[in-house]
């Protein structure tokens, strides 16, 4: 399991119940934020997002790069979603990505 599959909040509010006292601030600043949070639309492109992702992950976290790489490695990935959207897509969704419009909450 990829870290970012384990970052989404419990559906059963059960599970934020007796929390210790260190984590409940955390989980109740969470709640606060998902319930005013809305799913955008999807994309058809995520997957192909999340591949890049997953990659880059696995080429910082799970490889060790060195510190001075990441910046390149951050910027390379960027690059290549956006020629992935201009190729398959058009220059109206890639500069879109560009400019962060696809996050995926808004609040």
């Amino acid at each position: 399991m990829k870290l970012l599959d384990t970052l989404w909040p419990a559906v059963n509010q059960e599970a934020y119940s007796n929390l210790p006292s260190n984590i409940s601030p955390l989980y109740h600043a969470e709640e606060e934020a998902m319930s005013t949070a809305f799913f955008r639309e999807p994309v058809p492109w995520i997957t192909v997002w999340g591949q890049i992702a997953d990659q880059l992950f696995d080429n910082i976290i799970v490889n060790h790069a060195p510190y001075s790489q990441i910046p390149q490695m951050l910027s390379n990935a960027n690059q290549e979603m956006y020629n992935y959207l201009l190729k398959n897509y058009n220059s109206t969704v890639a500069q879109e990505y560009e400019q962060g419009q696809f996050g995926p909450l808004y609040g």
